[in-house]
């Protein structure tokens, strides 16, 4: 009988489990009282025929009850799937969850407008920034292929040459021996004087050679493009194209222009060619015209004045293109014997290729990158700031939530309420993000920094708007997610219980709003090293020697033209230095080819020095000189530390003397300057033409208030007899006395220039204070915009550590009341509550100094040398300032918690 049973229970279990769990045990029991029976009466081959008979039916049972079971598993399944709501009743109940959603955050008017405004102003900066992110370095430059179009550039920093273009030697030589480069177009110049209706303006304006529409594979829309008979040898140019903008300030947007005539620089020149309406010079977006260049085939390696721009071959790329050209280097001397391997070894010679959009965009894309990154977190401050108040809500709607649980609701229906309300909110903070973005861009492009690359191109475009959806469902979705995570989950009951306590809370109920505060007490500690290292780094580029005084000086730029002589543009200079000289305030005035920070108008390069011989295959030394009138020095504030000044007449002079600057005296001319004669060119017999060196003057900043630009040297505005370029362009400086506006003797020097020449145009006015100013401008946004996210994000942060400890006091209430009733003092009670917030705070500098120091690779590249990326001041200060900040944000409510009344807390339900 045992055999049986355990047979017949083996089977059972083939049997569906409900009918198993429900039957077996009944069918088990009758089997062994049918085998007792037959065995006693009938003995035990009547028995085992029974047990025989009970195994089959069981059998032919399972077969028909799975059969049954797995019918009946199918229709409910099916049953299933055609009780799923459809797409369209999807969309209904969606949008019954939004407008419940939204019916909800109507009732609570002040947790709505909190939390959009702070959701607004967190998304609205961060899709501003992205939008000058977007239009400067993600879009591509508006060419066609302009991935494949490279600017040639060159260096000798063994030299004092860190950085240089090109010359018609390099240019030449690339075309003949660079295989990757399919075509190389040159381009020079910066300004033409047009002359209309008998007035002379200076406009934007470009030489270029006619490779140049190749390489940018653009062509004149009217007319033609230039070809090589069009670039003169030495003549003036006779042909123009213009751009949309030239149209439109020459001939009020008349396209119809072609054959008539401009006098550019006093030559009469035929407009050939209208460039397209879209185009815009690559680096140069204002440019009104365009003329044609020659490119010396014969032309020298040296005078490297020349942008290069060159579009790869097909198949090859920049990385294969720049190892070709370093090969070529050491192949130099096959087109110019003069130049050596040990020559370029000694000058430190480097070829670099530069993508186009690396040269328009330059260092502005890392400035913008950090500034994205900078209010990125300002963003994810307010998220956990909204964060901890949607925790607060949902911790107050406890008791809500349970009953609708106890009615029926399931997890999915109760995350959904969660959902819903916050993407809801998502969307209202993005709808008023995008208002604040607009209005920024708005007033960035009106009067943000001019010079930044491409702020002509900056627009609320379809991506930005796509990425102001994202961040917005983004936000809405990580909103919602963590009451979701916290509460969708539990059950009813335990709703139900934990809304109606009132006496202490446990650690784990706060836990999540403590990590929340304690994110953004680590985020406003990373942004406040970063703008505290950026402050740094500001203010000792402010402490900078400029070897020049700025105050009270005011810089005029004006133009004779390039077809003028060179005696007859420096008389024309100096008559104007005279009668300024002669105005009321005015203490001195002075031109230069060009000013510190504002103009490198400079000529000059390797020099030689009169008796001393330079070892063979030695570098030369290098030293820059510009012209200047005799007063020059003394209105820019440069100090003569040797020697003696220009005298009045030497500004036009057959006796070349020159003045250096304390770099060249030092490391050039080994510390002795006085009496020694320098050349830098011969003339056309060959002889070369020396200067004595009369005066040192202190080394001034030159181009960049953070780098020394090297030896540096003035010499008399016009030399007899010396290859000087023509003064075309050049800056009149003057000085004024002390309270004396140096702005206000601008129009006196417009109208003496207007009496002098009224061919002549004033280009350009700027107090040196301005010129200082702008060469620290991308620094200066940087700053500003870190220091405003910081805080933004340090306010942020401490409302929410202010909510959450005030949050934590008003539910330990009854707690606190108790404690006091047994004997606390005020002042524990107090220190309790501070430790609490002191507790969270702590975590979040910890967390904070982390990332701080994380932040600081990427900061090192834009602090000036004299400050580290680990500054100890900064990451010392810092955190004491956010501490200080913290204290108060906890003392408020450690205060509050101390004047509880225990007798009224405990009358608490």
């Amino acid at each position: 009988m045992t055999g049986i049973l355990r047979l017949y229970a083996l089977l059972l279990r083939a049997m569906p489990r409900g009918v198993r769990e429900a039957y077996g045990d009944r069918m088990l029991d009758d089997l062994r009282a049918v085998l007792s029976f037959e065995r006693e009466r009938r003995g035990g081959i009547a028995m085992g025929l029974a047990g025989v008979r009970a195994l089959l039916d069981l059998s032919v049972n399972v077969v028909r009850e799975r059969r049954v079971a797995t019918r009946g598993y199918e229709w409910e399944r099916s049953a299933a799937r055609r009780s799923l709501p459809g797409p369209g009743e999807r969309m209904t109940m969606w949008i019954r969850e939004l407008r419940l959603a939204l019916r909800s955050l109507m009732r609570r008017p002040g947790f709505a407008t909190v939390a959009t405004l702070t959701l607004g102003l967190g998304i609205g900066a961060t899709v501003a920034i992205f939008t000058v992110v977007n239009a400067v370095v993600l879009q591509p430059i508006p060419f066609e292929d302009s991935d494949a179009i490279v600017e040639i550039r060159h260096g000798a920093p063994a030299i004092d040459l860190p950085s240089l273009n090109n010359s018609a030697g390099t240019i030449n030589y690339y075309r003949q021996t660079a295989s990757s480069l399919a075509t190389i177009a040159a381009v020079t110049g910066g300004a033409a004087n047009i002359t209309m209706d008998d007035r002379t303006s200076q406009v934007p304006a470009r030489v270029v050679s006619p490779e140049f529409f190749d390489v940018f594979r653009v062509q004149p829309s009217v007319g033609r493009a230039f070809v090589l008979e069009d670039a003169p040898n030495e003549d003036p140019p006779g042909v123009v194209i213009l751009t949309q903008a030239g149209v439109d300030r020459f001939f009020g947007g008349d396209r119809s222009v072609l054959g008539r005539t401009l006098i550019a620089d006093g030559n009469v020149v035929e407009i050939v060619g209208v460039m397209p309406e879209s185009f815009s010079f690559p680096d140069a977006p204002g440019t009104l015209l365009l003329a044609p260049l020659f490119v010396d085939p014969n032309g020298p390696f040296g005078e490297f004045g020349t942008t290069a721009f060159a579009r790869l071959a097909p198949g090859q790329t920049r990385e294969t293109a720049q190892a070709q050209l370093e090969d070529l280097q050491g192949r130099l001397s096959e087109y110019d014997p003069e130049i050596t391997a040990e020559m370029l070894e000694g000058f430190g010679w480097f070829v670099e290729l530069r993508t186009l959009k690396e040269t328009i965009v330059g260092d502005t894309a890392s400035l913008l990158w950090v500034v994205l990154g900078t209010v990125g977190f300002v963003l994810l401050i307010a998220c956990a700031n909204v964060a901890n108040l949607f925790l607060v809500r949902a911790e107050a709607r406890q008791k809500e939530l349970g009953i609708r649980a106890a009615l029926g609701a399931g997890r999915n229906r109760i995350a959904g309420t969660f959902l819903s309300e916050s993407l809801v909110l998502g969307a209202l903070g993005g709808l008023l993000g995008m208002g604040i973005a607009a209005a920024g861009v708005s007033a960035l492009v009106r009067w943000g920094p001019q010079d930044m690359p491409r702020m002509h191109e900056i627009a609320m475009t379809t991506p930005v708007l796509l990425f102001a959806g994202a961040i917005s469902v983004a936000a809405g979705l990580l909103l919602g997610a963590i009451p979701m995570i916290r509460y969708a989950g539990r059950g009813f009951a335990a709703m139900l219980r934990d809304g109606n306590r009132s006496v202490t809370d446990g650690r784990s109920r706060h836990r999540a709003r403590n990590v929340l505060v304690m994110s953004q007490m680590a985020l406003a500690l990373v942004l406040l090293v970063g703008s505290g290292l950026m402050f740094r780094s500001f203010m000792a580029i402010r402490a900078i020697d400029l070897g020049f005084d700025p105050e009270n000086r005011v810089v005029i730029g004006m133009s004779v033209g390039q077809n003028v002589p060179r005696l007859e543009a420096a008389q024309f200079y100096q008559s104007v230095i005279d009668r300024a000289e002669a105005l009321p305030g005015v203490l001195s005035a002075g031109f230069s080819s060009g000013v510190p920070l504002h103009r490198n108008n400079w000529n000059g390069g390797s020099f030689v020095i009169e008796g001393e011989d330079r070892p063979e295959n030695a570098p030369p030394p290098v030293m820059m000189y510009q012209p200047i009138s005799t007063d020059y020095p003394e209105a820019m504030g440069h100090r003569l530390v040797e020697g003696r000044p220009m005298q009045p007449y030497e500004w036009q002079s057959d006796v070349p003397v020159v003045w250096v600057n304390t770099y060249a005296r030092d490391v050039l001319l080994g510390g002795d300057a006085i009496g020694k004669r320098i050349s830098w060119e011969a003339d056309e017999d060959g002889n070369r033409l020396f200067a004595e060196i009369v005066g040192v003057y202190d080394e001034w900043k030159a181009s960049d208030i953070t780098e020394d630009r090297g030896g540096m040297a003035f010499l008399p505005m016009y030399l007899e007899g010396w290859g000087y370029p023509n003064l075309a362009v050049g800056d009149l400086v003057v000085h004024t006395a002390d309270g004396v506006d140096p702005g206000s003797v601008i129009p006196a020097i417009r109208q003496i220039v207007g009496e002098l020449n009224q061919a002549v145009p004033i280009t350009q006015t700027d107090t040196m204070n301005e010129l200082v100013s702008r060469s620290m401008a991308d620094r200066s946004i940087t700053l500003v915009m870190l220091a405003i996210a910081t805080l933004v994000a340090v306010f942020l942060g401490t409302i929410g550590l202010f909510g959450v400890i005030s949050y934590v006091v008003g539910q330990r209430r009854r707690e606190i009341g108790v404690r006091m009733a047994l004997g606390a003092e005020s002042g524990s009670v107090s220190g309790m509550v501070i430790r609490q917030g002191a507790a969270v705070v702590g975590g979040g500098i910890g967390l904070g100094l982390v990332g701080a120091f994380a932040l600081t690779r990427v900061l090192s590249s834009l602090l000036y040398t004299g400050v580290s990326a680990t500054d100890p001041l900064t990451f010392a200060t810092a955190p004491l300032l956010l501490l200080a900040v913290s204290f108060l944000a906890t003392w408020i409510p450690a205060r509050r918690a101390a004047r509880i009344d225990p007798i009224e807390a405990l009358r608490m339900e």
